[in-house]
């Protein structure tokens, strides 16, 4: 990608928040000025991806209303916007996103996550629906805020609980790229190292982590389900965890 372009949430594969842009430094952030802004009366928490698309700067972002936007990085101006699905707990003009987009330039393709539990694939250039998919049912408090990423084809997000009231098990999952289908999943909770019953919790919130040298997913991991609302049996395994996946098969290879 250019250097000045963000693609993604913390920049790169290995979430290394490191751009090769030169242009602003210690000696002229301080005469940095607002070139545009873009209010809609809607909270933005999602942090913006800055992708070269056909030759146009663009930023991509979605917000508290539900709608998904693509702005001209340089003028502001709206290109396209985009409705999630309103199914609740989403209603009109309510529908948190605060996943933060995947822009891949090579297939002209956009991902992001919303509080109703659908990933999202758009095309980049036009923000026509390419595919979705429903993680776990929002009515139970599914919803993703992990930020989605991309590798060899595949695209991984994480499923985390809505304010943990009420919880849900926590999921890595890996989709292809072009159509969307399922390539695999991961539950965040091994029901093995449950005391009794069904555990809940190991909400995947953050934004996967991709060693693209080995073929390795990294997902960090929420609290147990003490932590839910109501408050369930805890698990031994897989809560307040980091874990390494293999990015082909879903296998888990360790854990900390």
């Amino acid at each position: 990608a250019p250097a000045e372009d963000w693609p993604k949430f913390i920049h790169d594969l290995n979430n290394s928040a490191h751009s090769g842009e030169t242009g602003i430094s210690s000696s002229n952030v301080q005469t940095l000025k607002t070139k545009w802004t873009f209010s809609i009366g809607y909270e933005f928490s999602a942090s913006p991806a800055i992708a070269t698309v056909n030759g146009t700067s663009m930023v991509f972002l979605g917000a508290w209303n539900g709608n998904f936007y693509a702005l001209n990085a340089v003028t502001g101006k709206k290109i396209w916007s985009f409705t999630v699905d309103l199914v609740p707990p989403c209603k009109t003009n309510s529908c948190r996103i605060a996943s933060s987009a995947a822009v891949d330039t090579a297939n002209n393709l956009v991902f992001f996550g919303a509080e109703n539990a659908y990933l999202y694939a758009l095309n980049a250039t036009t923000g026509a629906l390419v595919w979705k998919q429903q993680l776990g049912d929002p009515h139970n408090g599914a919803e993703i805020s992990s930020s989605p990423t991309f590798f060899n084809g595949m695209v991984f997000v994480g499923l985390a609980s809505h304010n943990n009231a009420p919880c849900v098990i926590g999921l890595v999952n890996a989709y292809n790229e072009l159509n969307g289908n399922p390539v695999w999943s991961l539950p965040t909770i091994d029901q093995s190292t449950c005391p009794s019953g069904t555990c809940l919790g190991g909400a995947v919130s953050s934004s996967l982590a991709i060693d693209s040298t080995n073929g390795v997913v990294y997902a960090g991991t929420g609290g147990p389900g003490a932590n839910c609302t109501p408050p369930t049996q805890n698990a031994t395994l897989y809560p307040d965890a980091v874990l390494a996946l293999n990015a082909s098969t879903g296998t888990l290879l360790n854990y900390y």
